[in-house]
Order: C-alpha cells, then sequence, then structure tokens
C-alpha cells in the first residue's frame, strides 16, 4: 500500500484528521470515521499542549527539528499510547520499560471498559522514570516494578497471555505502537509542504536524536508507505524523542507526590498480579 499519492489531500487537514487517514490505511479493518473519532479524542490541546501535536522547528537551512514529546508524559510514547485504546479496548498486559510504562497508564487511565497491568523492571530504570510510573493514579490500572531484566518479564508475560485467552498484549496488534508515528511523520512532512519548506514528492531524511529500536520500525515502516525517504537528501528531519529539559524542570515535583502504587514482585509470581488486577 502506497500513501504519497494522498499527500496533497491531507496537507489542509488539521492532525487528527491526517492521523486518521494514514492509520485508516494500515488498520483496515477498522472504518475511517472510527478510527477519526478515537484520533479526534486522543490528539487534543489538552494532551498534548499544542494543536500541531508535534511541532517542527527550524535548526538552520534544510534542518529541522520534529518534538515528539509534548503529550502527558513528555516522551515519544505518548504519540502511541493515547490511541492504542482504541485498538486494544479491554483487558491489556504489557511488559515495558520505564517511559513505555508511565505513557500506557496515562493512554488508558480511566478508559472506558479497559484495564491494563503493566509490569516494568524496577531495577533497570532510572528513578524519575520509576517516579513517573508510581505516582500516576487510576481505577482501571496496576504497574508493578519486578525484580528481574526486561528479557525476562517479557518472557514470562508471553507465557501468562498464551495462557490467558481474554488477555491482549502489545503483540496483539502488529504495528501497534509503530502506525500512530508513522502518521505523525507523515502529518510533520504535510505541514514541511504547507509552509513551504518543501515541495510534495521531495524526499527528506530522518534523523534519530537516540537510538532507539521502534524509531527505527516506524521510519522504516513509513518509508514503505510511500513517505518520501532518502538518507542522502539535503532536507533533514531530527526525532526528538523526550524533552531535553524535563528531568530539570519536573523532578523535583515528581519527589513530592504522593505514591500511588508500590507493588513489587518477582517474575515468578506475575500471574498472581494478573489475576488480581484482571
Amino acid at each position: 500500500m502506497n500513501i504519497s499519492n494522498s499527500i496533497p489531500r491531507l496537507i489542509p487537514l488539521a492532525y487528527p484528521q491526517r492521523a486518521a487517514f494514514v492509520l485508516s490505511r494500515i488498520f483496515t479493518e477498522f472504518p475511517l470515521n472510527s478510527i477519526e473519532k478515537k484520533a479526534n479524542k486522543a490528539y487534543t490541546l489538552e494532551n498534548f499542549k499544542t494543536m500541531t501535536i508535534a511541532p517542527i522547528f527550524a535548526k538552520s537551512d534544510n534542518q529541522y527539528i520534529l518534538e515528539l514529546w509534548h503529550g502527558p508524559t513528555n516522551t515519544y510514547h505518548d504519540i502511541y499510547a493515547q490511541f492504542l485504546p482504541f485498538l486494544l479496548p479491554e483487558n491489556v498486559l504489557a511488559a515495558v520499560d520505564g517511559d513505555s510504562c508511565a505513557a500506557m497508564l496515562k493512554g488508558y487511565r480511566n478508559v472506558e471498559h479497559s484495564r491494563i497491568i503493566a509490569f516494568f523492571p524496577r531495577n533497570d530504570i532510572a528513578e524519575f522514570q520509576q517516579l513517573k510510573i508510581v505516582t500516576q493514579k487510576g481505577d482501571n490500572f496496576m504497574a508493578v516494578g519486578v525484580d528481574g531484566d526486561m528479557a525476562e518479564i517479557q518472557e514470562k508475560a508471553a507465557q501468562i497471555a498464551k495462557d490467558s485467552p481474554d488477555l491482549s498484549t502489545l503483540d496483539s496488534v502488529p504495528k501497534g505502537r509503530s502506525a500512530p508515528l508513522v502518521a505523525c511523520y507523515f502529518s510533520a512532512y504535510c505541514a514541511l509542504v504547507e509552509h513551504k519548506k518543501i515541495k510534495v514528492d521531495d524526499k527528506i531524511s530522518f534523523l534519530l536524536n537516540k537510538s532507539d529500536s521502534l524509531l527505527a520500525e516506524s521510519v522504516n515502516l513509513a518509508r514503505e508507505l510511500g513517505l518520501p525517504v532518502s538518507t542522502d537528501s539535503a532536507v533533514t528531519l531530527t526525532l526528538e524523542a523526550e524533552n531535553p529539559n524535563e528531568i530539570e524542570e519536573t523532578f523535583e515535583i515528581f519527589k513530592k507526590s504522593p505514591i500511588a502504587s508500590d507493588a513489587i514482585c518477582r517474575v515468578e509470581n506475575m500471574a498472581d498480579f494478573v489475576n488480581l488486577m484482571l
């Protein structure tokens, strides 16, 4: 499937409508109008503090920065986490790292008919990341810090999900996390055209400001779907995955916030918490 021919029709649209169109071409089992309803709820000023969702700033001639971090947890994970409850609406089991865990909890917080339990490696993430997780409040989620590494936690979570047909995992919907990022890249391309920085069909290069497999995967998927991407283009778009000033600005706030969840377990006890929550 190639979306490049549709770029001209996307240029005058707002971010939620651009995103909905791209997502509807990836998740063809959902009608466009239902995806658009969810996109309108996910990508709001309240959630992202800007209606452009991911603003673009000029760094120099032909070099731009795409800020992916304006969501509730100030990381790029919010781009997919705010939309994911539409794809995985019910009982969700997630084994994720610190930033992803915090974003998932925010995305599912108080979503009707949805429950999520998220396991994270409590000894392998920064104190700041852990505080972002354990200070979150919600009636439909639980975050559990596990004494184990990420590989062990993911393996155990996969085993639990296999034995529990009523559970969904992040792998239940292929491209569930990468597709909303792809939609963001298409919207960014449209914005560059709209503001006459490039022309339709001009190619751009993507740069990552951090090594991240999901960001790399999403850029490759965008290329497969027809976004004009080239490694040797003179026009460069750097993906800024997180707010570079966040820790300094908000660490003290989190340290003063009350702990909402301090659940801890070993890998072999993860199923007990799943049964308790779901």
